[in-house]
């Protein structure tokens, strides 16, 4: 089976891209930690380790061909990656299919990326893969390492405490000041950097729900075409029947608009769908009764003249 890739943009010089292996979408961890997460993969490495433990088989180690190795992460583990950091455009993304991609589903997901040099493709194309080859992980790698823990701080003389307390104690200085400005420029920073992110899933939702994949109708192949023509010569069969009893010269004397008859006889062919079905004949068709003197004998001569000589 084909290994495929679909490029869906550059920072600097390198690729971003989707990787189709066995009819499962990957996405390499190293771009995902560069582009999305700015370098802090590593601090939830013990929650990594928990997703692997889970499920190993979501993790590969890819070697390519003069490029460096990278560790693959399939597209379900990687939407709870994402969502551990509050990364909710990146778990959209996660949840496209490469189809939808090539359908420029996912263009204001990527349109919102922030990263240095960062370039969306303005079209997709699968490629083929041929120089990738995989590997298991063992665990050790280096996802999975945390990063170094800040040393504690070191014990304080009483001296240093009571300096401390002091500082404390006097008015809040313009370096405080300036901490409190930044920290609620964070703050909004943050509430913006959310409600962006809300706008990209629900524009990528909206091209999500009218995009349609295109299927070609498929054309009745030769043996149902010979069943059609079949059943049709069945259906003229039955009308042509000799059972039935010949049309009138009316009908088969009216003259003809475009090869076809102007009128028809509707009583005709009400009869024979009643013949057909096995129904009495109704009233409206059913033949005129017989004259009244047809159905009573007359008496003889000898029997009138004998009357008449009473």
């Amino acid at each position: 089976m084909k290994n495929t890739s679909l490029l869906l943009g550059n920072y600097g010089i390198h690729p971003f891209k989707i990787y189709t292996i066995n009819n499962k979408n990957y996405y390499g961890l190293h771009d995902i930690n560069h582009i999305f997460l700015n370098g802090k993969l590593n601090t939830e490495a013990k929650v990594l380790a928990q997703f692997f433990q889970s499920n190993p088989t979501d993790f590969i180690l890819c070697h390519r061909h003069e490029c460096n190795d990278d560790i693959l992460v399939m597209t379900s583990t990687l939407v709870q990656i994402a969502r551990l950091f509050n990364m909710y455009f990146l778990a959209e993304l996660s949840k496209l299919s490469v189809t939808q991609i090539i359908g420029h589903v996912a263009e204001p997901l990527l349109n919102i990326i922030r990263c240095d040099g960062w370039q969306s493709a303005t079209h997709f194309d699968p490629i083929v893969e041929r120089d990738l080859s995989f590997e298991s992980l063992n665990g050790s790698e280096w996802i999975f390492t945390p990063l170094a823990q800040k040393e504690e701080p070191k014990i304080r003389s009483p001296r240093a405490s009571q300096r401390q307390k002091a500082a404390t104690d006097r008015p809040q200085s313009k370096q405080a000041l300036l901490y409190q400005w930044l920290s609620s420029n964070i703050e909004m920073n943050y509430a913006s950097e959310v409600k962006r992110q809300q706008q990209a899933i629900i524009e990528t939702r909206q091209r999500q729900a009218a995009f349609v994949i295109p299927t070609v109708k498929a054309m009745p192949n030769k043996r149902q075409k010979n069943t059609r023509n079949h059943h049709y010569q069945n259906i003229a069969g039955i009308i042509h029947d000799d059972t039935f009893p010949p049309s009138p010269p009316s009908v088969l004397t009216k003259k003809r608009k475009h090869g076809v008859y102007q009128e028809y006889n509707l009583n005709l062919l009400a009869e024979q769908a009643t013949q057909m079905r096995g129904l009495p004949i109704s009233p409206e068709i059913s033949p005129s009764p017989p004259p009244f003197y047809h159905q009573q004998r007359l008496p003889s001569i000898k029997v009138m003249l004998s009357e008449l000589h009473k």
